[in-house]
């Protein structure tokens, strides 16, 4: 990643989102090609069910693409959140009324999202993971405030 500054326009998870799809699009293209050439020979489904396969992969992925995988997902929601935020912010209380159970479900829905993302013990997911949580409590503290005025 980059250590450029952010863009005036854009929100920094925005832009740390950008920065890490831009440095992660050769190994997705490499991925592809892999993931292509590598179909013809595996197990069927049912093999690989029946013999834990999927299992033991899951454990050989390298702890570098998880760890990127997963600050993408947590960025998202962030975004998300921050988009929703701004909706908070912009509506006027009747607005708001109508909208406020569907915005109080995503934001719900995000932080039980990031609650079942297991962090395998790496810093910066745990770290990240933790700030986005709060900053979506404090997206529905917002909202909240904002109904009961």
């Amino acid at each position: 990643m980059s250590s450029s500054k952010i863009p005036p326009n854009e929100s920094s998870s925005q832009f740390l989102l950008s920065e890490l799809h831009d440095s992660s699009s050769s190994s997705d293209e490499e991925d592809e090609v892999e993931s292509k050439n590598s179909n013809a020979s595996k197990p069927s489904k049912e093999l690989m069910i029946a013999s834990g396969e999927n299992v033991k992969n899951a454990a050989k992925q390298k702890p570098e693409d998880y760890e990127r995988k997963t600050i993408i997902k947590i960025m998202e929601i962030k975004g998300i959140a921050e988009q929703l935020e701004q909706q908070i912010s912009d509506f006027n209380r009747d607005q708001l009324q109508e909208q406020s159970k569907k915005i109080e479900e995503i934001l719900i829905q995000h932080t039980l999202a990031l609650d079942n993302t297991d962090t395998r013990n790496l810093e910066s997911v745990k770290e990240l993971r933790k700030n986005t949580i709060v900053y979506i409590q404090d997206c529905l503290k917002l909202l909240d405030s904002k109904l009961n005025k």
